[in-house]
């Protein structure tokens, strides 16, 4: 009977689903969160008790290193067509290590009413993976030309197919030491698309249910194709295209719950300090007049936050996490992804100790010079299409490459060695 009325409840959440598409469900997390109160009752009351877990480790919290974070993107498409470029996959890295970082330039369209609870950097930095898990050299994506159109699930509702070989799609690195992220068409084959993404939260974190993910779950982040990156061709919503939907996955991969909590009617709490209250989700708008619920953080009644990251607003709104979420994000990757932290840090210090080439001038203008110890790897040119332009096997210290033919722009250069893969961005201007 229990798994009888399971069934039911996944399939009423499957027909909410394909009504909604009109607008499209911008994240699936709040399908998770109605799933797991159906297996796991009594969640709710478990997930407030974060923030005191949160604040017993304060000190330590202000002074935690930077934590580099290993990133494969599994990359699957139907059509050819619908294959996003390597620089589409490099220029939403950027984004992701921009707006976790308080980096991005955007942040000037911060209202100044939330200076007081902005500006601090989460210091996580994302980083394609340079080997695969056997050791062989990559630069972090996996492609699959594959024969399924949608990976969506009328059963489960979530595209988990994705994420096993078995099943058409692609088996995940090793959980513990990167951070998978599949990149998909995740609509159910001939019906609608489900949501723009959905991640599972670190197991065991204290604001999500116990024991979920559940083992029906494969931890990572999945994106639908359209949504990943900046000003993706794929995409035909006004509301997506600037990179921002793997940024609010991704905060939920580490923790973050969205800032009206999940409930409605101001009485959500997304059990983050300074999180300003929200009576609910933006409607993919930038209401700067809103102010929903009242609250007093440092004395102040903020208004709604339509610029925090883990909000439904448009994605030209967004730039910013609070203060107490950047924080609360770095300890997670602490406390609850010990092994991301472990293995990225491990391998940053471990490249440290490879010759670096150096490359320049840049911007340059008719040569490019690659300069080095010795020879012996190959450097590989793209454009911001994803398109090759040249490669070329390098076997003296000094080597120059005629760009003289080249147009001006933005071009990413590739280094192999034996050991290590080296990416430079650099442009040509005459």
């Amino acid at each position: 009977m229990k798994a009888m009325r399971f069934l039911f409840f996944l399939g009423c959440i499957l027909i909410i689903h394909q009504h909604a598409y009109a607008q499209s469900i911008r994240c699936g997390s709040s399908q998770w969160i109605e799933l797991a109160e159906k297996k796991y009752p009594g969640y709710t009351d478990a997930w407030k008790n974060v923030t005191a877990a949160f604040q017993k480790n304060e000190n330590a919290k202000m002074t935690l290193p930077m934590c580099t974070i290993q990133v494969v993107v599994h990359h699957l498409f139907h059509a050819a067509q619908d294959s996003i470029s390597d620089s589409l996959i490099f220029r939403q890295m950027d984004i992701l290590n921009q707006c976790f970082n308080h980096q991005n330039a955007d942040t000037m369209h911060l209202r100044p009413v939330f200076g007081p609870i902005t500006g601090k950097g989460a210091g996580i930095y994302f980083q394609l993976a340079k080997k695969t898990p056997l050791g062989v050299i990559t630069n972090g994506i996996e492609r699959l030309h594959t024969p399924i159109d949608g990976f969506g699930d009328s059963l489960l509702g979530f595209p988990e197919k994705v994420k096993n070989a078995q099943n058409g799609g692609l088996d995940p690195w090793d959980t513990q030491k990167f951070m998978n992220i599949w990149v998909c068409d995740t609509k159910i084959p001939g019906g609608d698309l489900l949501f723009e993404g959905y991640a599972t939260p670190p197991p065991n974190l204290p604001n999500w249910p116990s024991g979920f993910p559940g083992p029906e779950f494969t931890d990572g982040i999945v994106i639908q194709n359209e949504f990943f990156g900046d000003r993706n061709p794929l995409s035909q919503q006004a509301d997506s295209g600037r990179g921002k939907v793997l940024v609010h996955e991704t905060g939920h991969y580490l923790g973050l719950r969205h800032i009206w909590g999940d409930d409605y009617q101001c009485q959500g709490d997304d059990g983050i300090g300074d999180t300003p209250a929200a009576d609910g989700p933006s409607n993919m708008d930038c209401d700067l007049l809103k102010n929903s619920c009242l609250d007093s953080i440092l004395n102040i009644d903020f208004p709604d936050m339509v610029e925090n990251y883990m909000d439904y607003s448009h994605e030209d709104c967004q730039n910013t996490f609070t203060n107490g979420q950047a924080i609360f994000i770095r300890w997670v990757a602490d406390q609850y992804r010990t092994g991301l932290c472990q293995a990225g840090n491990s391998l940053v210090a471990t490249l440290e100790n490879v010759p670096q080439i150096k490359v320049f001038p840049n911007p340059a203008q008719n040569i490019l010079f690659l300069e080095s110890i010795q020879g012996g790897y190959t450097c590989t040119l793209y454009n911001t299409m994803g398109q090759l332009i040249k490669t070329e096997k390098i076997h003296d210290s000094m080597h120059a490459i005629d760009i003289s033919g080249f147009e001006n722009g933005l071009y990413f250069l590739f280094i192999q060695t034996q050991t290590d893969i080296q990416m430079v961005k650099w442009v040509k201007a005459n």
